[in-house]
């Protein structure tokens, strides 16, 4: 595979995105199946998912993007549509926390190499 040649940052977005995802997932499985009464579900998942939530919830349904997407399409956009654009973010989190890292380590590595 290509892994190998790939850069740091490139390696780490994904491998870091991927752990958003999975993390996601993991957290809205366990509710699920732990929730007591049902004011309390979806709590648990909003907090530990807060960057992701807060991108979807303010920015995309705040802005109009929904709405816009339903104008178009002519469809009605529901919490369920909502909840599919919630991986997708934080994907998009993780991978730009990963180019972070990435980048940090490959300025290091490189100052290694170099000396």
């Amino acid at each position: 595979m290509f892994w190998k040649n790939w850069p740091n940052w490139l390696k780490a977005g994904i491998i870091v995105g991927i752990i958003f995802v999975i993390w996601f997932f993991a957290i809205y499985i366990l509710e699920r199946v732990t929730c007591k009464t049902p004011v309390s579900c979806g709590i648990g998942t909003a907090v530990l998912n807060l960057p992701s939530v807060i991108v979807v919830d303010v920015l995309l349904v705040r802005i109009g993007f929904f709405s816009m997407l339903g104008k178009v399409f002519g469809v009605h956009i529901s919490e369920v549509t909502r909840f599919a654009f919630i991986p997708i973010v934080n994907f998009i989190i993780g991978f730009l926390f990963g180019v972070i890292i990435g980048l940090i380590y490959g300025k290091i590595e490189n100052k290694k190499v170099i000396q």
